[in-house]
């Protein structure tokens, strides 16, 4: 893999290793999993029976599959770190399942399942502050990043990224409508990873730009 057209995301212990080849009209993206990481990237698989493994060790698996396309074009385009954490691990999730047939299952949240979502979303509720990393939720939650990332949007409905960033945005928008006046600031005390992130997830999320928005929230508030 040394084709400089390449496009790689091999994040350091994670398990996991994704290339994406960009240049050719038969572009594909390759998947590699440690073989000691394999058993617990599969036990986020909703319905992979004890068998699953052994056939995906047979030989390579070669498939298409448009939510594995779209999942992929998300994690191209994705520019915060938490979030593209996730979404390569919900990549790698959706290729395992096609892989051994489950491409459809959606198995809802078992008592346990929503009880380790519900540490998560404590965990990020007290943090969601700081920088945050999937590993480290996941940790706090008592279970692996990739089992997190699968059982998250099961049990609350969004990706974990997605949880954290709403937070972080209604903090945003508490603090713009109080008069805070440096975003730059701002945007580190919420968690963001630069002033422009802040600003375009407000935009993304509002339609303006923070400024403009702190300008309006300000104006409604003094309406009597």
């Amino acid at each position: 893999l040394v084709d400089p057209l390449q496009q790689r995301l091999w994040p350091e212990g994670a398990g996991y290793r994704l290339s994406h080849n960009t240049g050719h009209a038969q572009a594909a993206t390759l998947l590699f999993l440690r073989r000691e990481a394999l058993d617990d990237w599969m036990s986020a698989v909703p319905g992979a029976g004890g068998g699953s493994v052994g056939m995906l060790m047979r030989g390579p698996q070669l498939l298409r599959c448009d939510d594995v396309d779209l999942a992929h074009a998300a994690l191209c385009a994705s520019r915060d770190a938490l979030r593209t954490d996730e979404l390569a691990r919900a990549l790698v999730v959706r290729l395992l399942a096609h892989a051994v047939g489950r491409g459809d299952a959606a198995a809802a949240p078992t008592a346990h399942e929503t009880a380790v979502v519900r540490r998560a979303v404590a965990y990020i509720t007290a943090h969601y502050r700081e920088r945050l990393s999937l590993r480290g939720i996941a940790a706090a939650a008592g279970v692996s990043a990739s089992r997190l990332s699968a059982l998250f949007p099961r049990a609350a409905g969004m990706p974990v990224w997605h949880y954290v960033t709403e937070l972080r945005l209604r903090a945003a928008m508490h603090a713009l409508a109080q008069g805070t006046d440096d975003l730059a600031q701002l945007a580190l005390e919420l968690g963001f990873s630069s002033h422009s992130h802040f600003g375009a997830r407000i935009r993304a999320r509002y339609g303006r730009a923070p400024r403009d928005l702190a300008g309006r929230l300000r104006t409604a508030a003094a309406r009597p």
